[in-house]
């Protein structure tokens, strides 16, 4: 017998090589025909070949042979494309049968028949046995064909198809990627089969998100069934099909409507009315409908789809209940709610017994299910949506915890933008119930678990490396260590002019891969140590919070609306607010108000520190406090310690320089340490070994400029300031040297880098001391909003433009590029092998483990690219990602002798075994006390964030109080 591939749906091949007894020419004539009208999408017609093939087998050789099982498999196959589920089971079992008695055990045809009972099961939603029967095919396949050949790789991706199927995204990548190396190695690039690896290797990183990974593989696929299919068959109808739901996900809907069409066009001609995929296409096209609002062609679209699902795939499946939860959403919209919920929860029952109760889709129906009681209201109906609320919240979770385990940190961004909103859900619902305390706690805890999630995720992968390191770890950290470092020096190059945006795109694109598949093997050795973490929980955040401190987080969200018609409706203006909670107790809230009228006062409060001769100041120091304090303040009672958790504009003040109502500045009556979020408080609690001795940069010569007859001054307002634009020249801060003798005084045994020795080169290769103190010029390159583009005046970065202007040529650069620190020979870009200017992104792979405290003695290292929900991109994440439990840093420009005064005074107190956030607001104290410091400009600046304990030394036998730095 031939050899014959045929290909199904972008999974199956046909038929896999195979041995004959005897040969058959009309066989072989009838077998082959229906082949070739399989591959044209002509399945009735391939049909009625395939019967005549099996008639000629059965009389010819008999009813148990190879030919005849071949025949079996061929009718299977095509009534499985037909939606004619019933008749294929025995057809396949009967081939396995003959194959299993006629051929060895472990022969490839026993691996086909073995393979296509997978797929029918795996389509009839069993999974355990389509895991079962395809592992046992790919193990023959292996052996007898070995790991390259083609059958290998089919019994790969119909592997990953069902992990994926299950969310197992991580088994299910590895799958389809080796699945797609062996087809192009074996097929060539543009074979059908190539295409169905791209095709599903492009769902499953829609389904995580990752819109930009999917978008181009979506395209080849397409490209390839068009070319090589022609643009009428049914697999091009599924690529068109991807595609659109890809742009509807991005919102690009005219585009959707178009391939949607094209691909329903195609399937009905191709099946016929009633096949399961035109049940697919007449889905995805109404909720194309529904999500513009567009009900009366959604409806009869969506009712279409559950008869034919219903049909042909029989009442449990769960692509039923894919058309029941669509149902359900229409009938919500139309505010038709009783009539929604049946079909809600009929589409729950299914899913969780079909799927199981931790998989994504189960989370989705849970929580369209509490949406729809919560829209009818009443107590009972809301009790039962709290508790909907709070399943969906624990599946959220747990995917969520997978999914920050793997992959690179776009990757992990990407995903969390898939359930951004869940936050904003449950606080709203909160709001709805404001007595009742389950509810407070689901809204925290839910607020927990997303907010600074990021940056937990990438933490924990690297302290896993570091706390274990091997050779392999190290190679992998050095590896990204030395892309970072380029693409830093690469962009560092185009803002002086010494590379050109086109040449620098491109190689930063090939970098930006790079290292986001390192990223992505970091997260992979990591994963072990992230899956033992802890899981985030309100008792766990509460069981750290110390018994005289409250914890404030804020939260910048969009209320929820749950009887919405349109979906530009469900989401309500941006606000601000806030929880409370301390060791014991329940969570309080406390609404604060529309961020349209808090923003702009951050900014004016903003702009009114950095200038240390304005009075205006107070007022605005008094009116921001009234809008996101006050209310607060009437909570925290007795309680003067407090930790504050900022979002959105909230990450750039200093709370301390806030007036009460009694024009007293709030440092006089509160300490505040800052954290990117409550759950820090847990990662803050495992003490790490730290170095010996603090370390001390300052002083900096950061060269003579390259050009000096180009160098251009700084502004009149920036001399004596830790800051310029690191596009122009550096000046000397002797303030800095200065600072460090003077702490010197204090710390005899610290060690200290000034002049050419304050390099690039020499701060990479310390090893987590036990103090990192950076005095020099910091920047920071603020990008240019969409908001100021458009004249509204506000800024997440600290700079407001009120008329448009060109976006800065760094607009669309990491973040992480565009703040830092200048060291030595910064002004001519070059030091030994570095060039002096010191990313944030730089910072990340510096080991500061176990380092206690790191002391920004710059100008604006505490700002950034803020995103809300993640806190500030700049050196403040930097510092955290690189292991530093404590970070002190500035908000704006600082004065070079102000700072050199409160920070002696500052390690003066921590040397009093005062606590790292207390000996700040004691400094602070002073100088708001003095006669020419008291202007919050001098002493509000610089805030703490992280652990705001006293400092101690620490080895593997034991923990204890510095008493010696002196010795």
């Amino acid at each position: 017998m031939k050899t014959l591939h045929l290909f199904f749906a972008g999974i199956l091949l046909w038929l896999a090589t195979a041995t004959a007894f005897a040969q058959s020419d009309e066989w072989e004539r009838l077998i082959a025909e229906a082949g070739s009208l399989h591959q044209q999408g002509q399945y009735e017609k391939a049909l009625t070949f395939a019967r005549q093939a099996l008639e000629v087998a059965e009389k010819t050789v008999g009813p148990e042979h190879p030919n005849t099982a071949t025949s079996l498999l061929a009718m299977g196959l095509l009534y499985k494309d037909l939606g004619q589920l019933d008749k294929v089971e025995p057809l396949y079992q009967r081939a396995l049968a003959i194959n299993e008695k006629v051929l060895d055990p472990e022969h490839p045809d026993v691996a086909l028949s073995l393979n296509n009972l997978a797929t029918l099961y795996l389509a009839q939603s069993q999974y355990a046995k389509a895991e079962s029967f395809h592992k046992r095919a790919l193990a023959i396949r292996e052996k007898a064909l070995g790991p390259d050949h083609p059958d290998v790789a089919q019994s790969l991706n119909n592997l990953a198809v069902l992990y994926s199927d299950q969310a197992q995204y991580t088994q299910a990548q590895s799958f389809h990627e080796r699945a797609l190396i062996i087809w192009e190695k074996s097929l060539g690039p543009e074979h059908p089969h190539v295409a169905t690896s791209l095709d599903n290797l492009a769902n499953l990183y829609h389904h995580q998100g990752q819109y930009t990974k999917a978008e181009p593989l979506y395209l080849q696929s397409l490209t390839i069934r068009e070319k090589v299919l022609g643009p009428e068959h049914p697999d091009v109808a599924v690529s068109l099909n991807n595609s659109a739901m890809l742009y509807r996900a991005q919102g690009q809907y005219a585009k959707a409507e178009l391939l949607y069409e094209r691909a329903l066009t195609i399937l009905e001609k191709a099946l016929g009315p009633d096949d399961p995929k035109v049940a697919t296409a007449l889905d995805n096209l109404s909720q194309l409908y529904q999500v513009q609002g567009q009900y009366t062609k959604a409806q009869p679209l969506l009712k279409r789809a559950l008869l034919i699902r219903e049909k042909a795939l029989g009442a449990e499946h769960p692509d039923v209940a894919l058309s029941l939860n669509n149902l359900a959403g229409l009938y919500i919209n139309q505010g038709q709610y009783a009539k929604a919920e049946s079909f809600n929860l009929r589409a729950l029952a299914i899913w969780e017994k079909s799927l199981g109760p931790e998989h994504p889709l189960v989370a989705i129906s849970l929580l369209n299910a509490a949406k729809n009681l919560w829209a009818q209201g009443g107590a009972g109906n809301m009790t039962r949506a709290l508790e909907l609320f709070e399943r969906a919240n624990t599946i959220r979770e747990h995917h969520l915890k997978l999914m920050m385990a793997k992959g690179s940190e776009q990757d992990k961004r990407d995903y969390m933008a898939t359930i951004e909103k869940d936050p904003f859900i449950m606080t709203t619902f909160h709001r709805a119930l404001p007595d009742n305390t389950q509810a407070a706690r689901l809204a925290l805890t839910t607020v927990l678990q997303h907010k600074g999630r990021l940056l937990d995720a990438v933490t924990q992968s690297v302290m896993a490396l570091r706390q274990r390191m091997n050779p392999q770890d190290q190679a992998l950290l050095d590896q990204l260590e030395a892309v970072n470092g380029e693409r830093s020096d690469l962009f560092n190059r185009l803002q002086h002019g010494k590379i050109d945006r086109e040449a620098y795109t491109q190689r930063n694109k090939e970098l930006e891969t790079q290292a986001d598949a390192l990223e992505a093997k970091i997260s992979a050795h990591s994963a072990e140590f992230t899956a033992q973490t802890k899981p985030i929980t309100l008792a766990a955040v509460q069981q750290a919070i110390p018994q005289d401190t409250v914890l404030v987080e804020y939260l910048r969200y969009q209320p929820f609306n749950p009887k919405a018609s349109k979906e530009a409706d469900k989401y309500a203006p941006v606000r601000y607010i806030a929880y409370l909670l301390r060791a014991t107790g329940d969570p309080v809230s406390v609404e604060l108000g529309d961020a349209a009228l808090i923003d702009p006062l951050v900014e004016q409060f903003r702009r009114a520190l950095a200038h240390p001769h304005g009075g205006a100041v107070h007022a605005i120091a008094r009116k921001l406090d009234a809008a996101i304090m006050q209310s607060v303040r009437a909570v925290l009672g007795d309680t003067k310690t407090v930790l504050i958790s900022p979002d959105g504009a909230l990450n750039l003040i200093p709370f301390a320089a806030l007036q009460d109502e009694h024009n007293r500045y709030l440092v006089e009556n509160y300490r505040f340490t800052y954290v990117s979020s409550g759950r820090d408080l847990l990662r803050l609690e495992v003490p790490i070994e730290s170095g010996e001795l603090p370390v001390f940069f300052a002083g900096v010569d950061f060269g003579s400029p390259q050009n000096p007859n180009e160098a251009i001054q700084p502004a009149q307002d920036d001399k004596n300031r830790r800051a310029s634009d690191y596009r122009q020249q550096f000046a000397s801060l002797p303030g800095t040297q200065a600072e460090a003798k003077a702490i010197g005084q204090i710390l005899p045994s610290a060690q200290f880098f000034f002049g050419p020795d304050a390099s690039e080169t020499k701060l990479k290769q310390l090893d987590h001391p036990q103090i990192l103190h950076l005095a020099t010029h910091g920047f920071f390159l603020a990008d240019l909003p969409e908001s100021a583009k458009a004249g509204r005046g506000v800024s997440w970065m600290g700079v407001t433009e009120t008329t448009p202007k060109p976006a800065h040529p760094a607009a669309m650069d990491n973040p992480l590029l565009r703040s830092g620190l200048a060291l030595a020979n910064a002004n001519q870009l070059r030091s030994g092998d570095e060039d002096g200017l010191l990313t944030a992104l730089e910072v990340t792979a510096l080991d500061l483990w176990g380092t206690q405290l790191v002391v920004l003695s710059a100008c604006e290292t505490g700002v950034g690219e803020i995103q809300n929900g993640q806190g500030v991109f700049g050196l403040r994440r930097a510092l955290v990602i690189a292991g530093s439990e404590t970070q002190v840093m500035s908000l704006w420009k600082v004065d070079d002798d102000g700072t050199q005064e409160l920070m002696v005074d500052y390690y003066q107190r921590l040397l009093n075994h005062e606590g790292r956030s207390d000996a700040m607001r004691q400094t602070q104290l002073a100088m708001l006390a003095s006669d020419n410091r008291h202007h919050p400009y001098y002493w509000a600046s610089f805030i703490v964030s992280g652990d705001w304990k006293p400092m101690e030394k620490r080895t593997t036998d034991k923990t204890q109080l510095i008493l010696n730095w002196q010795n």
